[in-house]
């Protein structure tokens, strides 16, 4: 053939030159690495012909089975350390539990690193460009017009807060029958966001007529976290469920969205009279995309019905078992000779910001966080035999930070560390790195104060009108992953007054 010889020429020339761009690129890294001074991690033990798919697969079947994060701390301890390397779907990730590492990838260095594919891909059909699911310009953009609305957010009115919270506590029985408080808070944290971000609330409590919003939510949760852990396997998701979950969620708030932006610009009557604060129309006056400010609504919407709703939970599962505890802050609450706390009284209750610290700590509402290398990095420690060298981190590679095992670590918090201890707070500093309950650096919760706020209200309100707070849960704790960390057997407990 006349054209053979070109070809195979041609073909030699370029794996040739892909040859030779691997090797410069590997002798940089190892240049790179070598400079810093650092040394490999330990490595999991793997089948090297499944190339890292057991660890997907073993990954996948441990959150089926409630039983993720017990297993990833057990394959801590199996190795003797805080920081380890593994082959996971064709690539090779770090894990790591080390506050010193934890604090590199969100704050000192958190320009090496960004979300990671696998995070934005599961996050983008539900909430497209939202600060969860976004880097770069967008994600600046996003933060950018969020943190002002947020800032400006009056939180020093409680009668919003009062509402809702009237709304769940008609549906708790007060007779000592077993109650799972769990879908309730769900319905609560819902009307509350709603409430927050698009000035009307869903009052999901108060009547039936919404309840598809938190359905096709919780089947957005799912499918969520079902692709988040497909990894590179994702473009082959199926779940209908899933994806019709979204598009009812997103003209939920298109809904909404024009309708308050109407209202701001004249061309709409605000038929119900406007609240103290308009969270969207604060939002228009960065930008008037709309989809965009969909998508970020959007976001904080997630972490204002998901995550909240976990630390609530979490909270009421924790004082029910613990009624020692329970009793020590129901003393402080009863400073306020049962009136509904005002934003300032919330703030001065100190006992009640550390059972809020301890329950963050001990049950993490975010258990796991990851983040992608954007260029050649290092962490500080994990490496060589001691444990103690720089790690090489490849751009483009993923480091997984397992915050539920670094929160549960004896050699940090001490021999005590998986009891329920509030008063470890009166001495603890948060700027030691081992408590990571909000995200820290430039990617730290935006709404934080507002989930806090929230929290403490319906803690308090509860125990003043109930008088005593048991629990109907005898077994040991039993995770579930689903986008936040939730009890599998719920919140069940019995209040009687």
């Amino acid at each position: 053939m006349p054209f053979s010889q070109p070809i195979y020429t041609l073909l030699a020339l370029l794996a040739a030159y892909f040859c030779t761009a691997k090797f410069l690129s590997v002798q940089r890294r190892n240049f790179f690495a070598a400079n810093h001074g650092c040394k490999a991690p330990p490595a999991l033990k793997q089948n090297p012909w499944l190339n890292g798919f057991d660890a997907s697969y073993h990954q996948i079947q441990w959150m089926k089975n409630n039983e993720m994060f017990v297993n990833i701390t057990r394959l801590f301890q199996e190795l003797s350390t805080r920081t380890f390397s593994l082959r996971f779907a064709a690539t090779t990730r770090i894990w790591t539990c080390d506050p010193e590492n934890v604090n590199a990838v969100l704050k000192t260095k958190a320009d090496d690193f960004e979300l990671s594919w696998a995070r934005t891909e599961a996050f983008r059909p539900s909430i497209g460009k939202a600060v969860q699911a976004s880097n770069g310009e967008v994600w600046a953009h996003g933060r950018a017009i969020l943190r002002p609305a947020f800032n400006k957010a009056s939180l020093s009115n409680m009668s919003l807060f009062e509402e809702h919270f009237q709304n769940m506590r008609k549906k708790i029985p007060d007779d000592g029958q077993t109650v799972d408080l769990h879908p309730l808070l769900h319905s609560l944290t819902m009307d509350v966001a709603t409430d927050v971000l698009f000035g009307e609330s869903t009052y999901v409590l108060k009547s039936e007529a919404n309840i598809e919003i938190e359905r096709a939510y919780d089947a957005v949760n799912r499918g969520v976290i079902e692709r988040f852990v497909m990894g590179p396997l994702i473009k082959f998701y199926r779940g209908p469920a899933f994806f019709e979950g979204c598009k009812t969620v997103r003209d939920y708030a298109e809904k909404y969205i024009e309708k308050a932006l109407a209202v701001k610009d004249g061309s709409a009557d605000d038929e119900g009279g406007q609240k103290s604060y308009e969270f969207i129309p604060e939002l228009a006056k960065e930008t008037d995309d709309i989809s965009f400010i969909r998508d970020q609504i959007l976001g904080a919407l997630s972490g204002g019905r998901n995550t909240t709703a976990s630390l609530i939970s979490f909270l009421f599962y924790l004082l029910a078992r613990n009624p020692d505890k329970q009793e020590i802050l129901r003393k402080e609450i009863a400073t306020l000779n049962g009136s509904p706390p005002t934003y300032e009284e919330l703030k001065n209750l100190v006992y009640l910001r550390w059972v809020i610290d301890e329950t963050l700590r001990i049950l993490p509402t975010l258990p796991m966080v990851d983040r992608v290398a954007v260029r050649n990095t290092v962490l500080p420690t994990g490496g060589g035999p001691d444990r103690k060298s720089p790690i090489f981190v490849a751009k483009g590679q993923v480091v997984a930070m397992i915050l539920w095992t670094m929160h549960r670590d004896a050699g940090l918090w001490g021999d005590d560390a998986l009891e329920f201890k509030p008063e470890r707070w009166e001495q603890y500093s948060k700027s030691e790195g081992k408590h990571v309950a909000f995200g820290k650096g430039p990617r730290m919760c935006p709404g934080q104060n507002l989930a806090f706020t929230e929290a403490a209200y319906t803690v308090v309100r509860m125990l003043q009108t109930c008088k005593t707070l048991e629990t109907r849960d005898p077994e040991p704790f039993q995770e579930k992953y689903m986008v936040s960390l939730y009890s599998a057997t719920g919140t069940q407990v019995a209040i009687t007054v």
